[in-house]
């Protein structure tokens, strides 16, 4: 299965109501919320990251896409976020994945 890319809101959304639900699901409940917590660490990580992100592009567009060394950090910072956004999926889909199988027994 590969990585998928999620609606962070919904993903949010499936995770609390699992977790918080779901009385019968015993040690998996423990391990998905601790995964739930993760995603929502990197979750925020990847907002600032993207921020981040989109702030030096900004600056580099006002600058007329002149400055070489702007035009790299910009670069640096997109690959920081994507990296950030990877962890963030990672996280969503272990929590989903553990919430499931919990639900299957």
């Amino acid at each position: 299965m590969g990585l998928e890319v999620f609606d962070h809101y919904e993903c949010d959304g499936q995770i609390e109501l699992f977790v918080i639900q779901e009385e019968n699901m015993g040690t998996d409940k423990t391990i998905a919320k601790r995964f739930c917590e993760y995603y929502k660490a990197c979750r925020d990580k990847e907002e600032r990251k993207r921020r981040e992100w989109y702030a030096l592009a900004e600056m580099w567009k006002k600058d007329g896409y002149i400055d070489d060394a702007l035009g790299d950090r910009v670069e640096a910072a997109q690959k920081e976020y994507a990296e950030a956004e990877k962890e963030t999926n990672i996280f969503a889909r272990l929590a989903l994945d553990c919430i499931l199988e919990g639900q299957k027994r």
